[in-house]
């Protein structure tokens, strides 16, 4: 006897809209997420007052962990090839900040620990917070960096601590709850300390030439911002903004190149593609001191990513201070 499952309950979110406490807003894009094994479809609306761009109705939180837990692509990166992409995510974010010291810097949504051992090279003071295990013991075991496992939230109760530098990059548009999240980055910070973000921008030139097809449109990112739903989020939670631009992202993701609908063929490649992957990662792995050593080294002799005024590209980079 054959059993119906049925859909995942989903839920309306952000009314009244966290940045700006409107209740209205439209249905804006309704990309083909099929590819990721996303239930049903998945519709993104425009508030019509701040812009913010939020997927609703959504997963409940336990379906959203599934959906992670099965197709996301970040953590089966190659650390070579991971080492160079954070040297430019470096160029472009803290490398902006006007002061010239490294000093302590929280990194939440650490991962596996690049950009922290990188910063360490540098000579920053470094932590993170991430909230896969598996991520974060391999920054432990491999780098030697201090990262609480679990939730900022979680963070910030068993440790009573500030820092100079709070960085989140490839984070935000990822959180469920933006407005206490936000919150919580401001109680990390000193009176006067700095907030780098780095996220996708659905402000960009190629949303409206590529519309569902842009690549920030996937059913990981829940919540998208332009220059101005961004800024108004970050005032609103005390922060003052003294720098936004952006870049193009030109990158591809892994998981991305699988064309069409999820089938058990597509999957059954993509398991030999990270198996291959793996092999090669622990090679790599183990010559990890010396690629992390050049890196370094590329960093501290680079130069800082000019960034877009104008706020067309792909991403985008905003500096803000804790307001005291």
């Amino acid at each position: 006897m054959s059993h119906v499952v049925a859909p995942p309950v989903k839920q309306e979110v952000n009314r009244p809209c966290f940045v700006c406490g409107a209740d209205r807003s439209a249905e804006a894009f309704r990309p083909d997420v099929g590819k990721w094994g996303y239930p049903g479809e998945f519709v993104l609306r425009r508030c019509a007052v701040c812009g913010l761009v939020f997927n609703s109705p959504r997963l409940s939180p336990m379906a959203l962990a599934d959906l992670y837990g099965r197709n996301y692509y970040f953590f089966d990166r190659r650390p070579a090839a991971e080492l160079d992409r954070i040297v430019g995510a470096y160029l472009r974010t803290v490398a902006l900040l006007p002061e010239r010291r490294a000093g302590t810097l929280l990194e939440v949504g650490s991962a596996k620990g690049y950009m922290l051992a990188l910063l360490r090279g540098l000579g920053w003071r470094v932590t993170g917070v991430e909230l896969a295990e598996e991520a974060a013991a391999f920054a432990r075991r491999v780098f030697g960096v201090e990262v609480f496992t679990g939730t900022l939230e979680l963070f910030r109760q068993v440790e009573d601590r500030r820092f100079d530098v709070v960085l989140a990059q490839d984070l935000l548009e990822h959180v469920p709850d933006p407005g206490a999240f936000l919150l919580g980055l401001r109680e990390c910070l000193d009176p006067g300390g700095r907030l780098v973000i780095d996220t996708p921008n659905v402000g960009a030139r190629n949303v409206e030439i590529l519309g569902p097809r842009w690549r920030g449109f996937n059913p990981f990112h829940i919540y998208l911002y332009d220059r101005v739903s961004l800024e108004r989020a970050l005032t609103g939670a005390g922060f003052s903004v003294h720098t936004i631009g952006s870049y193009n992202n030109v990158g591809v993701e892994e998981s991305a190149t699988l064309s069409g609908r999820s089938t058990d063929r597509a999957r059954a490649v993509a398991g030999l593609r990270r198996a291959a992957g793996a092999a090669r990662g622990r090679v790599e792995t183990a010559l990890l001191p010396l690629h992390l050593r050049r890196a370094v080294d590329r960093a501290r002799k680079g130069t800082p990513v000019q960034l877009d005024p104008d706020c067309a590209g792909d991403n985008l980079v905003c500096i803000a201070a804790r307001s005291s």
